[in-house]
């Protein structure tokens, strides 16, 4: 599992490095878009990725997607799903029919072809596919959930007690609704900063510290109540 961290780490700092380079490019979407059969072609590819999107964030969006763990929450997904892998990859293949196994609504649709991107290639066996789920999902009435999944990130203000004083009531009413703002805006990796801004705006400084974990909470829908709680 590490080795494998590792060598996904190494394969997108090389990305990062390397953005800018035709060749990279070039060589790399022979591997996994070979029906884009001219250099002209993949690279023309190429810019469109490259603008969509800086290196450093296409290297921490793939680093986060990497990091996610989402194998316990497969069997509460009780929405229509279609999984969709291409043939001539086996670990994508692989990772479609675990998912499809314990995803209790899934289908899996294997489509043909060499290509790893679904948009490369030709696109009737994708839109063979993806055309009668959509129909199938636009008939289906929504019903009322009996069981939702929520996240709940648990922040603390170190030394609130002394900040509560220091501050008095009005202030420090307005420093925990700027926390919880700056908090839910900003997500779990910037929320420290975020406070800390709160706070100096008034002429002063404070730390806030997360929970180790953030809880994935099973709520009934009907009363709001916590069922169940699990830690990754």
């Amino acid at each position: 599992m590490a080795s494998d961290s590792r060598r996904v780490r190494d394969r997108f700092g090389e990305q990062e490095r390397r953005w800018g380079e035709h060749d990279y490019w070039d060589g790399f979407l022979q591997r996994i878009a070979p029906s884009l059969a001219s250099r002209a072609e993949r690279l023309s590819f190429a810019r469109v990725l490259r603008l969509g999107v800086s290196p450093g964030d296409a290297r921490a969006f793939a680093q986060l997607n990497g990091e996610i763990d989402v194998r316990h929450v497969l069997p509460t997904i009780r929405v229509p799903t279609l999984v969709l892998a291409t043939a001539a990859w086996e670990q994508e293949l692989r990772s479609a029919r675990y998912h499809a196994e314990r995803i209790p609504t899934a289908r899996l649709a294997i489509l043909p072809g060499p290509d790893r991107i679904p948009s490369v290639g030709d696109p009737v066996p994708l839109i063979a596919e993806l055309a009668p789920f959509l129909e199938e999902v636009r008939e289906i009435q929504p019903a009322e959930a009996e069981r939702v999944l929520a996240t709940i990130l648990f922040t603390d203000i170190v030394g609130s007690t002394r900040r509560a004083a220091e501050l008095g009531d009005s202030a420090w009413r307005e420093l925990l609704r700027s926390h919880h703002s700056a908090g839910a805006r900003s997500g779990v990796g910037r929320t420290t900063t975020s406070c800390e801004e709160v706070d100096r705006s008034r002429g002063g400084t404070h730390a806030c510290r997360l929970s180790e974990v953030c809880q994935l909470s099973t709520r009934s829908a009907a009363n709001s109540s916590i069922t169940a709680i699990s830690s990754p």
